[in-house]
């Protein structure tokens, strides 16, 4: 969706971690774990899941935007230039959190 590749998954889909997209990378860090609430239900409750944000960066915002779209995200910021000369973007995942996609900022 927007330049991340699986690094591991859980064979249920339940589990995953995203990075670059190899297990070499995770050598680096692990950039993203996501956890299916199944996987935490025993200790943790349902919760709103606007109640927070996601930011990632990309190269080419409008693409990585559209991708998610694809993917099943609901825009709810079009990617815009700022006038920190920067391109922003946000998406509504299908669980209702909030991702900003953000490109670098280029100085001036």
């Amino acid at each position: 969706m927007i330049g991340l590749g699986v690094s591991f998954e859980d064979p249920d889909g339940t589990f995953v971690v995203l990075n670059y997209g190899s297990a070499e990378a995770l050598e680096t860090g692990v950039l993203l774990a996501v956890e299916h609430w199944d996987k935490i239900s025993g200790y943790a409750g349902r919760g709103p899941a606007n109640g927070f944000r996601i930011a990632f960066h990309a190269a080419d915002v409008p693409a990585a935007y559209e991708n998610a779209i694809a993917a099943g995200a609901a825009g709810v910021l079009d990617p815009v230039y700022r006038p920190w000369n920067q391109w922003v973007a946000a998406v509504r995942d299908p669980n209702g959190a909030i991702i900003e996609i953000a490109g670098p900022t280029e100085y001036k």
